[in-house]
């Protein structure tokens, strides 16, 4: 979004036809890959998984060319700034659970998933790791 300068601007309107049409498949399955971080963030903070290595290395899956890191981060910021504005966008970027909470907010009542099971879902932050995210001390990382 920050490259692309707008959410009405392709944020790769200047690649070649074959990134485009990656990151556009990319971008389709956003919703799904919303719940894959999900359960990550969900087994890091029930300590599930807390093995530094082991959250490492399961956080390094999430990149990819075009992975989940950047299309639902793309998503999100997509989706706060048209719907609060871009002040409403920046004042949350610094804050994780403050731009779960403005996405959750600001997402389609109708975007909807349909799971493998055949149930239906919106492709949204669950309450529990917002509790939990609430919940956890702010600190600042070493540079």
């Amino acid at each position: 979004l920050a490259a692309a300068g707008s959410p009405n601007v392709h944020p790769h309107a200047v690649s070649d036809s074959v990134e485009r049409a990656q990151w556009d498949r990319s971008m389709q399955r956003s919703g799904y890959d919303l719940l894959v971080l999900q359960t990550f963030f969900l087994d890091v903070l029930e300590r599930r998984v807390s093995d530094p290595d082991s959250i490492r290395a399961r956080a390094m899956e999430f990149f990819g060319v075009q992975g989940p890191w950047y299309t639902v981060g793309y998503r999100m910021a997509v989706t706060v700034e048209r719907a609060q504005g871009r002040d409403a966008l920046l004042a949350s970027l610094c804050d994780a659970p403050r731009l779960l909470e403005a996405y959750n907010r600001s997402a389609p009542q109708d975007a909807e998933l349909v799971l493998s099971d055949g149930r239906q879902i919106r492709a949204v932050w669950s309450e529990r790791l917002l509790q939990l995210l609430a919940g956890m001390p702010v600190t600042t990382s070493p540079r």
